[in-house]
């Protein structure tokens, strides 16, 4: 019979290696989701989740790819309770903190506490930047394919503008504006990812007029970050562009400050310059009448010597006059502007170019781009809004990529995480379950063996007669006791498989040694004509259980049904073994048997194993478990199961089970 052995889509087995590979997480899972919009990865469980799409589209299978490299590297290099700890401890830190209560902060008013939650906001979400950055630096350099495909994601990510925030706009978002000119710096800079520069350039060059003569100090620091390769270093670093941050918005605010004081002293100083012109143009006036009146007289009173000494004196005095005029005149025209060289600086001047000097001379600042640039400063500082995380973005770009997809497409180019198999059965894992099931082949024998009442027989001792051989005893007859006769019997037996594929049995990869056991136990049995075997899988996708081969079917019609092993959500034990029980009672065998594969830890159901194993009992149905790795099947008495740690082990314990158990 022509062997059904299904070849998962590559697609997700390549985003399914990638994983294991990148994260070092060896029982990493990828599943892909019809009913989640978009992806997302569960550090705790090992779980990275993904939307179905079109995986014959390139950008959404390389937004996949990239995803997928950026969380498995977080899993590989980012040291997450350092940096749970360094947010913590920025929150202690905070003016007014008084204690915990449970994950809530408690502080001495409310004031201190939106202070301290605003700083430990921004501080996650630079510490969150540069860990990004230090993570995928590792991941390229060790994974080079990784380094390509996150490269490719932020291109997309760019041309998407999911890295670019509306410069054109009114206003402008404080947070998502530092946030992303900090990453892009970093991303075009160290990691040399060239995104799209028809989107980069025009935000960069925007950055450099907001920023003006501050952004070679920003630059500078995030140029730091070329050396970082670890969470902690991201955290110290993080730390400084803070204070830095800090330093560079009272700055601002001083430079506005003191150009604003200067424009009202010029101000001041052109009012009473035009002043004085007007004072001096009168006093000119004045003189001249004056000059010309005394002339006059001095020439009629013909006095020529008197006019020469008079002459001489009174040059001496306009001159000196005019001296101090002219003097007094263009000190009142300097006040308020840079001193003529040779002159003492005044002392209002020298107060000034102390204080952040370095940009006097820099920079065209108006007072009202300082202001602007004090704002923007100020308003990243103090909001408690959280940072866009770059996982986010590319999850909401994957959301709207494969909710763009035709549902079509999605049938046809599409998956789900059923369609992935935890194990692949190919060639080489069907002759080994075959060899391990001719070991254990002979034990089944005994499964089809049955008690039955036989002829009765005649014996010298016993407790009641035999009524046909009490006459003969008075002739010497000593077997007139009846004892009642057994005798085996071969009937048809009717076994039914169930095996937990819940997701906890990913642990020591259990799931494996469960499938093997599946597989081994069936094709065994299928060697006995009197043998009828059942397979049973829980839970399947959105039901408790589903059967995957019926008792007229054989394992190899079957075979890619037995793939699964670890895609459950949860264990409903009581609802599967109640499902093996309704489908024997469905079928007239002589014998009826359970065997239940599980790791021994079912969730909690209405149905209680308890209720189901006495059920079992009273309709003469016999239920063994096989715990994988387990020395306790929840439900089961010790004397109801055996344990098989390894695969090896099966044959020893399935002896065990069906001569002690069911003996």
């Amino acid at each position: 019979m022509k062997l059904d052995i299904k070849n998962d889509q590559r697609h997700l087995q390549r985003l399914l290696n990638i994983a294991n590979v990148i994260s070092g997480i060896a029982n990493i899972r990828v599943i892909i989701d019809k009913s989640t919009k978009g992806p997302y990865f569960v550090p705790k469980h090992d779980l990275i989740v993904l939307p179905n799409g079109d995986f014959s589209d390139k950008e959404y299978v390389d937004l996949c790819f990239g995803f997928i490299c950026h969380e498995a590297g977080h899993g590989r290099y980012t040291n997450s309770d350092a940096w749970d700890d360094a947010c913590k401890k920025i929150i202690e830190s905070s003016q007014g903190f008084v204690k915990w209560d449970k994950e809530t902060p408690l502080f001495d008013s409310g004031t201190d506490y939106i202070r301290a939650m605003a700083k430990g906001q921004r501080m996650s979400g630079i510490i969150n930047i540069f860990d990004d950055i230090q993570m995928e630096m590792h991941t390229g350099t060790n994974f080079l394919r990784a380094r390509e495909g996150l490269a490719e994601m932020y291109t997309i990510m760019c041309r998407n503008g999911r890295m670019t925030n509306d410069i054109n706009g009114v206003s402008q978002n404080p947070v998502d504006f530092i946030d992303m000119y900090i990453l892009n710096k970093l991303r075009t800079g160290y990691l040399q990812q060239a995104g799209d520069p028809k989107k980069l350039e025009p935000f960069f060059d925007h950055a450099a007029k907001t920023f003006g003569p501050v952004k070679p100090e920003i630059d500078a620091l995030i140029e730091e970050a070329n050396g970082i390769n670890s969470t902690f270093q991201a955290i110290d670093l993080a730390k400084k562009l803070y204070a830095l941050i800090e330093r560079l918005r009272d700055e601002a605010r001083e430079q506005q400050q003191k150009q604003q004081q200067e424009s009202e002293k010029a101000n001041e100083g052109d009012a009473q310059e035009q002043s004085d012109r007007s004072t001096q143009q009168q006093s000119n006036d004045g003189a001249v009448g004056q000059s010309d009146g005394s002339a006059q007289q001095q020439s009629n009173d013909g006095a020529v010597g008197q006019s020469d000494d008079s002459t001489a004196e009174q040059s001496n005095d306009g001159t000196e006059g005019q001296s101090n005029g002219e003097v007094e005149g263009q000190s009142e025209r300097h006040e308020g502007n840079t001193p003529a060289s040779g002159e003492p600086t005044r002392p209002d001047d020298s107060t000034s170019a102390s204080n952040s000097g370095k940009y006097h001379e820099k920079s065209n600042f108006s007072p009202e781009e300082w202001e602007a640039l004090a704002d923007l400063l100020d308003g990243f500082l103090e909001s408690q809004e959280k940072s866009k995380d770059y996982h986010d973005s590319v999850a909401a770009v994957i959301t709207d990529v494969s909710q763009a997809a035709s549902e079509e497409d999605k049938e046809t180019y599409g998956a789900d995480d059923w369609s992935l198999p935890d194990i692949n059965i190919d060639i080489n894992v069907y002759n080994e379950v075959r060899m391990l099931s001719r070991s254990i082949n002979g034990i089944f024998s005994a499964l089809e063996v049955r008690q039955c009442r036989g002829k009765t027989k005649t014996r010298e001792r016993g407790v009641s007669f035999d009524n046909k051989r009490l006459h003969l005893a008075a002739l010497g007859v000593r077997d007139v006791f009846r004892t009642p006769g057994e005798d085996k019997r071969r009937g048809h037996t009717g076994l039914v498989i169930v095996r937990d594929i819940s997701g906890s049995m990913v642990a020591d990869n259990a799931y494996e040694m469960a499938i093997k056991s599946d597989l081994a136990l069936s094709l065994a049995a299928q060697s006995f004509p009197k043998l009828h075997t059942a397979n049973i899988i829980y839970p399947f996708v959105d039901e408790n259980f589903k059967v995957i081969k019926s008792f007229n079917q054989s394992v190899e019609e079957t075979l890619s049904q037995f793939a699964y092993g670890k895609k459950g959500v949860s264990t409903p034990t009581g609802s599967a073994l109640q499902e093996a029980i309704t489908l024997l009672s469905n079928y007239e065998f002589d014998r009826k048997v359970i065997f239940l594969i599980t790791d021994g830890l079912p969730t909690k159901e209405n149905i209680s194993i308890e209720d189901v194993l006495l059920r079992a009992s009273k309709d003469g149905i016999e239920v063994a478990g096989i715990g994988i790795r387990t020395d306790q099947i929840i439900g089961f008495k010790e004397s109801q199961f055996v344990v098989v740690n390894e695969i090896a082990e099966l044959t020893k314990s399935f002896r065990d089970l069906v001569f002690n158990v069911l003996s």
